[in-house]
This record gives C-alpha cells, sequence and structure tokens, in this order.
C-alpha cells in the first residue's frame, strides 16, 4: 500500500513542471525525507513533536512550511493524508537587520575599481539588483545597451525578466565590453564575484542587492516594479530588505506629506486668504498640487 514518502518525486516533478523554485522544494523535500523514513505514516501529533525538535524559529517555520507544502499537494491529488496541514503552526519569523549596501558604499567602492570589469561589476549590482549567480551567468548578448536593459535568462526562480540599466552602469560596461560580441560579461563565477568583492573590501553581492532594493523605494518606485525587477514572487522579501531602513523610508514619506502640506499654506498665505470657510481650498486650486490632490478631493 502507498505511502506518503511514495509520492514525495511526485510532488517534486509537479513543484517544477510549475516553474517553482528548485531550490526551496529540494529544501522541502530533505526534510521531509528525513521526517517520513523516521514515521512512515503521520499523524499531526507526530509532526507537532517533530516541529518542536527543530532547533530555531527560522528552521522550524522553514519545515512547518515544507510539510503545509506537501499537505496541500496531496490533498490536491486526493491522497488523503496530512489532511491537518492547514493546523500546522508557523514559528513567528523574527526579522534581522542585514547589511545593506548604501550611497556611500558606492562612492567609496567606484574609488576602489582597479580595472573596468571592476567598474562595470559595482554598477551593475547597484542598478539592477541581480543576484551574483545571475551576474556570472550574464552574456553580452543580454546586454542590450540601445534599450537600457539586460535579459536575466536564469534565475533562481526559472523565471526569466529584464532589468534597467543605469547610464552609469552602461558607460562602465560599455568601456568593459569593448568589441567583444559573445560571451561571458564578466567571465567570473559566482564564488569569483565574491572573492573578488572581498579582495577589494566592498560589500557582499546580496548587500547590493539589497541596497539597490531600499534605494529604489527611497527614490519612490513602487513595490510591485521592485518585486518584478528584482524576480520575486511575492512582496514579502521587498518588505524583509527593506526592514533596516523602514523607518526612516517612513519619516521621508512623512516629511514629504508635510512638506506639501507647507506648500499649500504657504500659496493660500499668498493669495491672501482662503476664498471660503476656514480649512476649506478653491475649487481652481486643486490639482495644483498633486500629491494633495485625492486627498482634498476625499475630503470635499
Amino acid at each position: 500500500m502507498p505511502r506518503p514518502i511514495d509520492y514525495l518525486s511526485e510532488y517534486q516533478a509537479d513543484w517544477l513542471i510549475r516553474g517553482r523554485a528548485p531550490k526551496t522544494v529540494c529544501e522541502y523535500v530533505r526534510h521531509l525525507s528525513a521526517f517520513l523514513n523516521w514515521c512512515s505514516e503521520p499523524s499531526k501529533l507526530d509532526v507537532l513533536s517533530w516541529l518542536s525538535q527543530v532547533p530555531s524559529s527560522a528552521n522550524r517555520r522553514q519545515v512547518a512550511r515544507a510539510f503545509r507544502s506537501f499537505g496541500k499537494y496531496l490533498e490536491s491529488s486526493d491522497h488523503h493524508w496530512f489532511e491537518w496541514w492547514r493546523e500546522l503552526p508557523l514559528a513567528r519569523e523574527v526579522v534581522v537587520p542585514q547589511p545593506t549596501a548604501t550611497l556611500d558604499d558606492l562612492r567609496f567602492a567606484r574609488t576602489s575599481c582597479q580595472c573596468p570589469r571592476e567598474r562595470a561589476l559595482i554598477e551593475v549590482l547597484w542598478s539592477t539588483g541581480m543576484r551574483r549567480s545571475e551576474i556570472a551567468g550574464l552574456l553580452i548578448e543580454d546586454v542590450v545597451l540601445e534599450a537600457h536593459l539586460v535579459q536575466v535568462r536564469k534565475s533562481k526562480t526559472g523565471i526569466p525578466r529584464r532589468a534597467p540599466l543605469s547610464q552609469a552602469a552602461e558607460d562602465a560596461l560599455r568601456a568593459h565590453i569593448g568589441r567583444r560580441e559573445s560571451g561571458k560579461v564578466f567571465e567570473l563565477s559566482a564564488e569569483g564575484i565574491s572573492a573578488l568583492l572581498r579582495r577589494r573590501g566592498l560589500m557582499p553581492a546580496h548587500a547590493w542587492r539589497r541596497g539597490w532594493a531600499v534605494n529604489s523605494l527611497r527614490s519612490g518606485v513602487s513595490e510591485a516594479s521592485v518585486r518584478t525587477v528584482a524576480g520575486w514572487r511575492s512582496g514579502a522579501m521587498v518588505v524583509r530588505y527593506a526592514a533596516a531602513l523602514s523607518e526612516e523610508l517612513a519619516i521621508e514619506e512623512f516629511r514629504r506629506c508635510d512638506d506639501g502640506k507647507g506648500k499649500m499654506d504657504r500659496h493660500l498665505d499668498m493669495e491672501g486668504g482662503r476664498n471660503g470657510p476656514v480649512g476649506t481650498v478653491n475649487e481652481a486650486e486643486i490639482g495644483l498640487y498633486p500629491a494633495l490632490d485625492c486627498n482634498l478631493k476625499r475630503s470635499s
């Protein structure tokens, strides 16, 4: 008679066919195999007991997500195991601020680079938010300078995407690539990129990815656009990467709103007061300040 462990290969194949992250399902299958080899036909209590032995909250959360994912798959395939998968608790996720590249790090990196390849690498990291594995696999034909973008053919999630290039990145890539027409752009492995950054005393590649995300949000790019260009499936990663500077971003947003309100008040004072009851704005003035337009219309 079939057991839950007999469906692991089928579960993994289904996951990959749907274009989901291969690394994630490999981790899930590893956790599930270890458990199902210990307990072939588990109850909810068996799973909870197993989860209680996982040492850290982050690992407990990942293992619980593996059980939930497998349970959901079994249910969709009409297999009557893990019917209680929705009841499995997820450990509370503690967001720890991670190293994040800033504009100061960018300025320092630009002065530390010793050749065109290093300058191009830094500018691509800061301009695109690409992962180091994606940069390592970047081909010259994937760099479309006329369209001001690069094509990311191989990504962690398996979904190709495009990322915009800044003018500084375009200039650096043009100087580095020269007359070459094919081959790898940087001719470095993922580990080679990490080693180069260490030698120059620079932030690791993923810190640049986080810095790109935070800087994009600060510059007014929407979370949806950041998520799309970064190749994230949900907004959770955007929130996680911006956690270290979320308070600063919130304060800046409030300051922008206050600045807009201050401009409106100064404009009305210069016009000799409000043309109506205190606290109202003349209809002709609505639209002069786009940032306040929606709020004014809502309150009227």
